[in-house]
């Protein structure tokens, strides 16, 4: 139960950070669990590839000068009862992965994807900080000038 209730904690969070992530979310998730399984958080990771086999799941492939990875994404159930999965959707979470050549023990890959989704979590709530920074700082310039032009036409209305 404790292992279900971690993947479902992960599957979730990683939905959240991937819908804030570029337009390949499999990609990116993929590009940062490898990098936390490798232990090297700065791989430059050429353009992922994917293959879509017999509907059933996405592979996504990564390639670097120093490592290669593949992650295998289950296609999304839209009805459990005749078991038709739903064309190009896949969970948001690898069911399996390989990286340079050897399969990525579930423990292992459960653990990296903790540590994944932390450090995606981490930078997304860095940079929603610093829009809000912004976004209070233009907030806060605009009710200023409004303020001054309040006053300036207060000041000839009553000069008049």
């Amino acid at each position: 139960m404790k292992s279900l209730n971690t993947t479902l904690l992960i599957t979730a969070a990683l939905a959240l950070t991937a819908c804030s992530q570029s337009k390949d979310p499999y990609g990116d998730t993929c590009k940062s669990i490898a990098s936390a399984l490798s232990g090297n958080k700065s791989i430059a990771w050429e353009d992922p590839e994917r293959k879509v086999v017999d509907g059933e799941y996405l592979r996504i492939n990564l390639f670097s000068p120093q490592t290669t990875a593949s992650c295998f994404y289950k296609a999304q159930v839209q009805d459990a009862i005749v078991d038709v999965p739903l064309e190009g959707e896949f969970e948001n979470t690898p069911y399996r992965m390989i990286v340079n050549g050897t399969q990525v023990a579930d423990a292992d890959l459960i653990k990296a994807s903790v540590m994944a989704m932390s450090g995606d979590a981490k930078k997304a709530a860095l940079e929603t900080a610093q829009k809000a920074r912004e976004n209070a700082k233009t907030a806060v310039r605009k009710t200023q000038e409004t303020a001054a032009a309040a006053q300036k036409k207060l000041q000839e209305a009553l000069g008049k």
